[in-house]
């Protein structure tokens, strides 16, 4: 079950430091993200607990490459994708939504915005002619 999203106002903008050398799956940061829409899918989830409290780690396909991005329960992010998908993580794989970077002129941050976000098409079982 994924933790319910919290609402702080405005979008915060993601940094990490460091230079992401861990092996795996690279994390999602803004400068991974284009001002134009592109297509993402999720392609797993989980709920952890990382040094700021919950988040959910989302799996997906983005660009042509595998990324994980960690969202936290007051990411706009995680909130449009937790209203729309709902709190089972295994109801989300296979959706996908539309990624794009969105930037304050004022303050030159960035992070990265979601529309447009799509349910998994659901396959009817074949069934034996007669």
């Amino acid at each position: 079950m994924l933790p319910t999203p919290q609402h702080r106002g405005q979008p915060q903008a993601t940094s990490r430091s460091g230079n992401n050398s861990r092996s795996g799956v690279p994390y999602f940061k803004p400068n991974d993200c284009f001002t134009d829409k592109r297509q993402a899918r999720i392609v797993g989830v989980r709920a952890s607990v990382g040094r700021f409290g919950s988040q959910v780690d989302v799996k997906m396909s983005y660009n042509n490459s595998l990324w994980l991005w960690t969202l936290r329960p007051e990411n706009p992010s995680y909130t449009e994708l937790f209203n729309a998908l709902g709190a089972d993580e295994n109801q989300w794989p296979g959706s996908s939504f539309m990624l794009s970077l969105q930037e304050d002129e004022f303050s030159g941050k960035s992070w990265p915005t979601i529309s447009d976000i799509e349910m998994p098409s659901v396959k009817e079982p074949k069934g034996k002619r007669k």
